[in-house]
Protein backbone atom coordinates (compact mmCIF):
# COMPACT_ATOMS: atom_id res chain seq x y z
CA UNK A 1 0.00 0.00 0.00
CA UNK A 2 1.32 3.45 -0.92
CA UNK A 3 1.21 5.98 1.88
CA UNK A 4 0.14 9.13 0.04
CA UNK A 5 0.08 12.54 1.69
CA UNK A 6 -3.68 12.15 2.11
CA UNK A 7 -3.31 8.75 3.78
CA UNK A 8 -0.62 10.09 6.12
CA UNK A 9 -2.85 12.99 7.16
CA UNK A 10 -5.74 10.63 7.93
CA UNK A 11 -3.39 8.39 9.90
CA UNK A 12 -2.07 11.39 11.83
CA UNK A 13 -5.57 12.41 12.85
CA UNK A 14 -6.53 8.86 13.79
CA UNK A 15 -3.44 8.37 15.94
CA UNK A 16 -3.93 11.76 17.62
CA UNK A 17 -7.49 10.65 18.57
CA UNK A 18 -6.17 7.25 19.71
CA UNK A 19 -8.62 5.70 17.23
CA UNK A 20 -7.18 2.21 17.01
CA UNK A 21 -9.92 0.82 14.74
CA UNK A 22 -9.27 3.49 12.11
CA UNK A 23 -5.55 2.69 12.21
CA UNK A 24 -6.33 -1.05 12.07
CA UNK A 25 -8.14 -0.52 8.77
CA UNK A 26 -5.01 0.88 7.18
CA UNK A 27 -2.96 -2.02 8.50
CA UNK A 28 -5.48 -4.46 6.99
CA UNK A 29 -5.03 -2.71 3.64
CA UNK A 30 -1.33 -3.55 3.73
CA UNK A 31 0.34 -0.63 5.47
CA UNK A 32 3.42 -2.02 7.32
CA UNK A 33 3.26 -1.35 11.09
CA UNK A 34 6.87 -0.06 10.96
CA UNK A 35 6.39 2.25 7.98
CA UNK A 36 8.27 5.54 8.43
CA UNK A 37 6.03 8.44 7.49
CA UNK A 38 6.46 12.21 7.48
CA UNK A 39 3.99 13.63 9.98
CA UNK A 40 3.71 17.38 9.60
CA UNK A 41 5.12 19.76 10.70
CA UNK A 42 8.39 17.99 11.64
CA UNK A 43 9.26 16.78 8.11
CA UNK A 44 11.36 14.06 9.75
CA UNK A 45 10.41 10.45 8.90
CA UNK A 46 8.91 8.73 11.96
CA UNK A 47 7.13 5.48 12.61
CA UNK A 48 3.47 5.40 13.58
CA UNK A 49 4.51 3.99 16.96
CA UNK A 50 6.77 6.99 17.47
CA UNK A 51 3.96 9.42 16.72
CA UNK A 52 1.59 7.48 18.99
CA UNK A 53 4.11 7.90 21.83
CA UNK A 54 4.03 11.66 21.34
CA UNK A 55 0.22 11.74 21.44
CA UNK A 56 -0.03 9.28 24.36
CA UNK A 57 -2.21 7.08 22.16
CA UNK A 58 -1.96 3.94 24.27
CA UNK A 59 -4.61 1.96 22.35
CA UNK A 60 -2.90 2.62 19.02
CA UNK A 61 0.42 1.68 20.59
CA UNK A 62 -0.96 -1.67 21.75
CA UNK A 63 -2.39 -2.25 18.27
CA UNK A 64 0.89 -1.48 16.49
CA UNK A 65 3.02 -3.53 18.89
CA UNK A 66 0.59 -6.43 18.53
CA UNK A 67 0.84 -6.10 14.74
CA UNK A 68 4.61 -6.49 14.92
CA UNK A 69 5.89 -2.92 15.15
CA UNK A 70 9.42 -2.89 16.52
CA UNK A 71 9.82 -0.80 19.68
CA UNK A 72 13.27 0.48 18.61
CA UNK A 73 12.55 1.25 14.97
CA UNK A 74 13.63 4.65 13.64
CA UNK A 75 16.81 6.16 12.24
CA UNK A 76 16.62 9.74 13.56
CA UNK A 77 14.17 9.26 16.38
CA UNK A 78 13.04 6.17 18.26
CA UNK A 79 9.77 5.75 20.17
CA UNK A 80 11.52 5.55 23.54
CA UNK A 81 13.20 8.92 23.01
CA UNK A 82 9.88 10.53 22.15
CA UNK A 83 8.25 9.07 25.25
CA UNK A 84 11.11 10.34 27.43
CA UNK A 85 11.00 13.79 25.81
CA UNK A 86 7.30 14.17 26.63
CA UNK A 87 7.76 12.70 30.12
CA UNK A 88 5.32 9.84 29.53
CA UNK A 89 6.36 7.20 32.03
CA UNK A 90 3.40 4.93 31.20
CA UNK A 91 4.45 4.96 27.54
CA UNK A 92 8.09 4.29 28.50
CA UNK A 93 6.94 1.29 30.55
CA UNK A 94 4.90 -0.08 27.65
CA UNK A 95 7.84 0.24 25.26
CA UNK A 96 10.32 -1.37 27.63
CA UNK A 97 7.86 -4.18 28.32
CA UNK A 98 7.60 -4.65 24.56
CA UNK A 99 11.37 -5.15 24.31
CA UNK A 100 12.70 -1.64 23.72
CA UNK A 101 16.40 -1.35 24.55
CA UNK A 102 16.94 1.23 27.36
CA UNK A 103 20.45 1.82 25.96
CA UNK A 104 19.45 2.23 22.30
CA UNK A 105 21.13 5.22 20.72
CA UNK A 106 20.60 7.79 17.99
CA UNK A 107 22.83 10.56 16.58
CA UNK A 108 22.92 13.77 18.63
CA UNK A 109 22.49 16.17 15.74
CA UNK A 110 23.01 19.37 17.74
CA UNK A 111 26.66 18.51 18.37
CA UNK A 112 27.28 16.10 15.49
CA UNK A 113 27.77 13.33 18.06
CA UNK A 114 26.76 9.66 18.13
CA UNK A 115 25.63 7.39 20.92
CA UNK A 116 22.90 9.60 22.44
CA UNK A 117 20.75 7.42 24.74
CA UNK A 118 17.26 7.80 26.29
CA UNK A 119 18.89 8.40 29.69
CA UNK A 120 20.91 11.28 28.24
CA UNK A 121 17.70 12.71 26.80
CA UNK A 122 16.00 12.42 30.20
CA UNK A 123 18.97 14.07 31.92
CA UNK A 124 18.59 16.99 29.50
CA UNK A 125 14.94 17.61 30.43
CA UNK A 126 13.81 19.71 33.42
CA UNK A 127 11.90 17.92 36.17
CA UNK A 128 13.03 14.53 34.91
CA UNK A 129 14.48 12.94 38.06
CA UNK A 130 11.68 10.35 38.31
CA UNK A 131 12.18 9.40 34.64
CA UNK A 132 15.95 9.11 35.15
CA UNK A 133 15.41 6.89 38.19
CA UNK A 134 12.98 4.69 36.26
CA UNK A 135 15.23 4.26 33.24
CA UNK A 136 18.16 3.29 35.45
CA UNK A 137 15.93 0.82 37.28
CA UNK A 138 14.99 -0.73 33.92
CA UNK A 139 18.60 -1.15 32.83
CA UNK A 140 19.80 2.16 31.41
CA UNK A 141 23.56 2.56 31.87
CA UNK A 142 24.38 5.89 33.58
CA UNK A 143 28.09 5.48 32.77
CA UNK A 144 27.70 5.14 29.00
CA UNK A 145 29.53 7.72 26.85
CA UNK A 146 28.82 9.16 23.43
CA UNK A 147 31.37 9.06 20.63
CA UNK A 148 32.66 12.46 21.80
CA UNK A 149 32.90 11.38 25.43
CA UNK A 150 29.73 12.97 26.81
CA UNK A 151 27.62 11.22 29.44
CA UNK A 152 24.20 11.56 31.03
CA UNK A 153 25.91 13.63 33.71
CA UNK A 154 27.41 15.91 31.05
CA UNK A 155 23.97 16.56 29.57
CA UNK A 156 22.44 17.16 32.99
CA UNK A 157 25.14 19.75 33.69
CA UNK A 158 24.73 21.40 30.29
CA UNK A 159 21.01 21.89 30.99
CA UNK A 160 21.33 22.84 34.67
CA UNK A 161 19.39 19.82 35.91
CA UNK A 162 20.61 19.91 39.53
CA UNK A 163 18.48 17.04 40.97
CA UNK A 164 19.72 14.71 38.23
CA UNK A 165 23.32 15.91 38.70
CA UNK A 166 23.11 15.08 42.40
CA UNK A 167 21.60 11.66 41.69
CA UNK A 168 24.11 10.67 39.02
CA UNK A 169 27.12 11.78 41.07
CA UNK A 170 25.73 9.80 44.00
CA UNK A 171 25.69 6.74 41.73
CA UNK A 172 29.39 7.27 41.10
CA UNK A 173 29.15 8.75 37.60
CA UNK A 174 32.33 10.50 36.56
CA UNK A 175 32.35 13.88 34.87
CA UNK A 176 33.51 14.05 31.27
CA UNK A 177 33.68 16.89 28.77
CA UNK A 178 34.08 20.65 29.22
CA UNK A 179 30.73 21.32 30.95
CA UNK A 180 32.22 22.25 34.36
CA UNK A 181 32.52 25.77 33.05
CA UNK A 182 28.72 26.09 32.81
CA UNK A 183 28.02 26.01 36.58
CA UNK A 184 31.21 28.03 37.15
CA UNK A 185 29.88 30.73 34.83
CA UNK A 186 26.49 30.80 36.60
CA UNK A 187 28.08 30.83 40.07
CA UNK A 188 26.56 27.51 41.12
CA UNK A 189 28.84 26.63 44.04
CA UNK A 190 27.13 23.37 45.01
CA UNK A 191 27.19 21.93 41.49
CA UNK A 192 30.84 22.90 41.03
CA UNK A 193 31.71 21.03 44.25
CA UNK A 194 29.74 17.96 43.10
CA UNK A 195 31.47 17.89 39.72
CA UNK A 196 34.93 18.35 41.16
CA UNK A 197 34.28 15.33 43.38
CA UNK A 198 33.04 13.51 40.28
CA UNK A 199 36.40 14.01 38.58
CA UNK A 200 35.79 17.09 36.44
CA UNK A 201 38.92 18.45 34.78
CA UNK A 202 39.36 21.91 36.32
CA UNK A 203 41.90 22.86 33.62
CA UNK A 204 39.75 21.94 30.61
CA UNK A 205 39.83 24.66 27.96
CA UNK A 206 38.14 22.93 25.03
CA UNK A 207 35.62 25.25 23.41
CA UNK A 208 32.72 22.77 23.55
CA UNK A 209 29.13 23.35 22.47
CA UNK A 210 28.55 26.17 24.95
CA UNK A 211 31.58 28.22 23.96
CA UNK A 212 33.61 30.18 26.53
CA UNK A 213 36.26 30.72 23.81
CA UNK A 214 38.88 28.42 25.33
CA UNK A 215 38.82 29.87 28.84
CA UNK A 216 39.53 27.56 31.80
CA UNK A 217 37.09 27.43 34.71
CA UNK A 218 39.41 29.51 36.91
CA UNK A 219 39.56 32.26 34.28
CA UNK A 220 35.77 32.32 34.01
CA UNK A 221 35.27 32.55 37.78
CA UNK A 222 37.79 35.41 38.06
CA UNK A 223 36.23 37.18 35.09
CA UNK A 224 32.67 36.90 36.45
CA UNK A 225 33.71 38.01 39.94
CA UNK A 226 35.43 41.00 38.37
CA UNK A 227 32.24 42.07 36.60
CA UNK A 228 30.40 41.98 39.96
CA UNK A 229 33.09 44.10 41.59
CA UNK A 230 32.77 46.58 38.76
CA UNK A 231 29.07 47.03 39.57
CA UNK A 232 30.05 48.76 42.82
CA UNK A 233 31.41 51.69 40.84
CA UNK A 234 28.85 51.62 38.03
CA UNK A 235 25.75 51.71 40.25
CA UNK A 236 27.05 53.81 43.13
CA UNK A 237 24.82 56.83 43.62
CA UNK A 238 21.86 55.30 41.76
CA UNK A 239 19.65 55.31 44.84
CA UNK A 240 17.71 52.31 46.10
CA UNK A 241 17.80 50.45 42.79
CA UNK A 242 21.55 50.83 42.54
CA UNK A 243 22.00 49.72 46.14
CA UNK A 244 20.01 46.54 45.42
CA UNK A 245 22.16 45.74 42.40
CA UNK A 246 25.33 46.35 44.41
CA UNK A 247 24.10 44.09 47.23
CA UNK A 248 23.17 41.34 44.78
CA UNK A 249 26.49 41.67 42.99
CA UNK A 250 28.34 41.43 46.32
CA UNK A 251 26.54 38.16 47.14
CA UNK A 252 27.32 36.79 43.68
CA UNK A 253 30.93 37.90 44.06
CA UNK A 254 31.23 35.85 47.26
CA UNK A 255 29.96 32.80 45.44
CA UNK A 256 32.56 33.22 42.70
CA UNK A 257 35.22 33.66 45.37
CA UNK A 258 34.26 30.30 46.86
CA UNK A 259 34.37 28.70 43.42
CA UNK A 260 37.85 30.14 42.87
CA UNK A 261 38.98 28.63 46.18
CA UNK A 262 37.46 25.24 45.26
CA UNK A 263 39.10 25.25 41.82
CA UNK A 264 42.51 26.12 43.24
CA UNK A 265 42.15 23.39 45.88
CA UNK A 266 41.29 20.93 43.08
CA UNK A 267 44.49 21.73 41.20
CA UNK A 268 43.60 24.57 38.83
CA UNK A 269 46.70 25.86 37.05
CA UNK A 270 47.25 29.37 38.41
CA UNK A 271 49.95 30.23 35.87
CA UNK A 272 48.30 29.05 32.67
CA UNK A 273 47.76 31.69 29.98
CA UNK A 274 44.44 31.21 28.19
CA UNK A 275 43.07 33.58 25.57
CA UNK A 276 46.06 35.94 26.01
CA UNK A 277 45.80 36.45 29.83
CA UNK A 278 46.88 34.60 32.98
CA UNK A 279 44.63 34.25 36.07
CA UNK A 280 46.82 36.62 38.12
CA UNK A 281 46.72 39.21 35.35
CA UNK A 282 42.90 38.97 35.17
CA UNK A 283 42.55 39.39 38.93
CA UNK A 284 44.94 42.37 38.90
CA UNK A 285 43.04 44.01 36.04
CA UNK A 286 39.86 43.63 38.12
CA UNK A 287 41.55 45.27 41.13
CA UNK A 288 40.64 42.16 43.10
CA UNK A 289 43.11 42.14 45.98
CA UNK A 290 41.52 39.13 47.67
CA UNK A 291 41.84 36.91 44.60
CA UNK A 292 45.37 38.18 43.90
CA UNK A 293 46.37 37.02 47.39
CA UNK A 294 44.71 33.63 46.83
CA UNK A 295 46.58 33.12 43.58
CA UNK A 296 49.93 34.14 45.01
CA UNK A 297 49.50 31.79 47.95
CA UNK A 298 48.67 29.01 45.47
CA UNK A 299 51.95 29.58 43.66
CA UNK A 300 51.08 32.08 40.95
CA UNK A 301 54.27 33.62 39.55
CA UNK A 302 54.10 37.43 39.11
CA UNK A 303 56.62 37.11 36.27
CA UNK A 304 54.08 34.98 34.37
CA UNK A 305 51.18 37.36 35.08
CA UNK A 306 51.15 38.82 31.60
CA UNK A 307 48.85 39.72 28.74
CA UNK A 308 49.70 39.17 25.06
CA UNK A 309 48.37 41.07 22.11
CA UNK A 310 45.40 39.11 20.64
CA UNK A 311 46.42 35.97 18.72
CA UNK A 312 50.14 36.72 19.02
CA UNK A 313 53.06 35.96 21.30
CA UNK A 314 53.92 39.66 21.56
CA UNK A 315 53.79 40.94 25.13
CA UNK A 316 51.23 43.69 25.74
CA UNK A 317 51.87 44.38 29.43
CA UNK A 318 52.31 42.76 32.84
CA UNK A 319 50.15 42.60 35.94
CA UNK A 320 52.49 44.97 37.79
CA UNK A 321 52.19 47.53 35.00
CA UNK A 322 48.40 47.26 34.98
CA UNK A 323 48.25 47.64 38.76
CA UNK A 324 50.43 50.76 38.64
CA UNK A 325 48.59 52.44 35.76
CA UNK A 326 45.17 51.61 37.29
CA UNK A 327 46.06 52.95 40.70
CA UNK A 328 45.91 49.59 42.48
CA UNK A 329 48.87 50.47 44.71
CA UNK A 330 48.35 47.65 47.25
CA UNK A 331 48.22 45.05 44.49
CA UNK A 332 51.26 46.56 42.74
CA UNK A 333 53.25 46.48 45.98
CA UNK A 334 52.16 42.92 46.68
CA UNK A 335 53.15 41.70 43.21
CA UNK A 336 56.51 43.46 43.40
CA UNK A 337 57.33 41.94 46.80
CA UNK A 338 56.17 38.49 45.71
CA UNK A 339 58.23 38.68 42.54
CA UNK A 340 61.37 39.58 44.49
CA UNK A 341 61.02 36.99 47.20
CA UNK A 342 59.59 34.14 45.08
CA UNK A 343 58.13 32.90 48.39
CA UNK A 344 54.51 33.46 47.49
CA UNK A 345 53.19 31.23 50.29
CA UNK A 346 54.07 33.99 52.75
CA UNK A 347 52.05 36.66 51.02
CA UNK A 348 50.42 38.93 53.66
Amino acid sequence: MKATKRVVEKLRRSIARDAKFAVAEWLEQGLPPDAELVFEPTRVPRTMLNYACEKNALNVMKLLIGAGAKADEGKYSKPLFTAVLFGRRNVVKMLLDAGSNPNASIPYLEDNDRGFTPLMKAASCPGSLAMVEYLIKRGADPHRLTQKGNSALSFAVAHGNRPVIARLTKLGCRMSGPQLRIPVYSGDVDTVKLLIRAGADVNETKRGKYGFAGLASLDIAIQERGSRLENREIFAGYGRGGAEIIARSAAEGRRYLQIIKDLIAAGADVNRVTVDDSPLYRATKNGDLEVVKLLLRAGADPKKAVCFLPWTTKLKDTAVEVANTSGFTRIAKLLTLAGKSQRTKKVP
